[in-house]
């Protein structure tokens, strides 16, 4: 069945530059197991340490460009570029002169094996 979410369930966490709206959460009754949010950096901004444990995450820039330090290793993130992020690494966004807007999409990984 399809679900509405309406801007006033939507939370904001806003740092320093940078501010993340979550969409739809994992901890929430919207989406179980599913973490949507949108993340807009300010030109050259370093974004807040990111570790989601037992979940992949996948990143969708939107608008700009920076870098993704993932693991403490630098990857260039420009326009339109898709990252996955496997469970447990651990990454920061730095955005370019121009800033960044990522969408970023978390999925909490089951232990099929329990």
């Amino acid at each position: 069945m399809p679900m509405r979410i309406q801007a006033e369930k939507m939370l904001r966490h806003v740092g320093t530059g940078w501010q993340e709206i979550v969409m739809a959460n994992i901890d929430g009754m919207d989406i179980p197991g599913v973490r949507l949010s949108r993340w807009k950096l300010d030109p050259e901004t370093m974004g807040p340490e990111q570790y989601h444990g037992n979940a992949e995450g996948f990143l969708y820039v939107s608008r700009g460009s920076g870098t993704i330090w993932a693991n403490g290793h630098p990857w260039p993130l420009d326009h339109e570029t898709v990252v996955w992020l496997e469970p447990g690494d651990r990454y920061r966004i730095q955005s370019g002169n121009e800033g960044i807007e990522i969408l970023h999409v978390v999925v909490e990984i089951n232990d099929m094996t329990a």
